[in-house]
């Protein structure tokens, strides 16, 4: 089990996740299985001795499983929403897969062979269409996030693959069990959670989880903040800017109207746990809301501040407070963040 930055357990985030729907927990242990034990008392085990030589199935494999109810199984090593669980519960399907699909963003700065082993998914609709290691990075739609719902009938259907192919499965993972239920004639669902989890073996993905990016957090903030002022904001993804230009133009020009405005980046890669790239990407300022050339303009040079990077990038567009509580002799509440 690992722990997060903020020094809460992985389980604890997984625990609340799940708080509305009030489940009956189980835990299928190995490699320090006992301090789950002791700080989680409340909680039922299975402890797989030999977690050191098996893999994610037969650890799924240890746990009592009962067609009464649908199973969610969830890694211990990643966190999500609340809303993730909420979709998965939601959602039809004999066996439903919480997935991304801009998991290619997630690995950059990341190896090849990273991307190889991964465990994705293609997908036809949210019908999956294979899954596994195996599926070739250039074929991927997705990768699994580490969570799954099966219904009753799918259940039913592990029970028996566990009784009679058990030993098949002894090294394999979880997505080659489901794809064998898939082979069986289940039907395989995925539910897209992009940017609503994050893997504990990436920390700029928790950071981006936890905070979101810079427009995000300043829009999470601004309820927040007593002392300071947050101005008001329109972000957009940079994918979503070369098709919609006009209609992206018309929304600032309707909410600023005739205001100044701080045009700034919202990269993915500004701040993680461990770094911060204050100032790395353009900001401009004093940008008149009501010339459109102006804005897009602006927009233009703080993409092109990026060097390329993901279409998930957002840039912003912010209220330019400075001059009006500098009328107002209130500069005292302007917080540059």
């Amino acid at each position: 089990m690992k722990e997060a930055p903020d020094q809460r357990l992985v389980l604890d985030w997984i625990i609340d996740a799940f708080s509305k729907l009030s489940p009956k927990w189980h835990f299928v242990g190995g490699f320090h299985a006992e301090d789950i034990t002791r700080q989680y008392p409340e909680l039922s085990y299975s402890l797989n001795k030999d977690w050191r030589s098996t893999n994610s199935a037969e650890s799924l494999f240890f746990a009592p499983l009962s067609s009464q109810a649908p199973l969610f199984v969830s890694y211990t090593d990643v966190v999500y929403s609340s809303d993730v669980v909420r979709k998965l519960e939601q959602a039809d399907g004999d066996v439903v897969l919480a997935v991304d699909t801009t998991w290619q963003n997630r690995y950059q700065g990341r190896t090849q062979a990273d991307m190889v082993i991964a465990e994705k998914l293609t997908l036809s609709g949210d019908d999956v269409s294979a899954l596994g290691p195996a599926v070739a990075v250039d074929d991927a739609s997705a990768e699994y996030a580490g969570l799954a719902k099966l219904t009753p009938k799918a259940v039913d259907a592990l029970i028996a693959l566990r009784k009679k192919s058990r030993d098949d499965f002894h090294t394999a993972n979880v997505l080659e069990l489901f794809d064998a239920l898939k082979h069986k004639g289940l039907v395989l669902r995925a539910v897209d959670v992009r940017g609503e989890w994050a893997e504990l073996n990436a920390p700029q993905d928790l950071a981006r989880y936890v905070l979101g990016t810079k427009s995000e957090t300043l829009e999470r903030l601004r309820p927040l903040v007593g002392k300071s002022v947050i101005g008001e904001q329109v972000s957009f993804q940079v994918r979503g800017w070369g098709a919609e230009r006009d209609a992206i133009i018309a929304t600032i020009q309707g909410r600023f109207r005739d205001k100044l405005l701080a045009v700034r980046s919202s990269s993915l890669h500004e701040d993680s746990w461990t770094t911060a790239n204050a100032g790395k990407f353009l900001s401009l300022i004093n940008i008149q809301a009501t010339d459109a050339r102006a804005l897009a303009g602006a927009i233009d040079q703080v993409i092109g501040s990026y060097n390329g990077g993901t279409g998930d990038n957002q840039v912003t567009d912010d209220l330019a407070l400075y001059e009006r509580l500098q009328a107002e002799g209130n500069l005292d509440r302007f917080c540059r963040l």
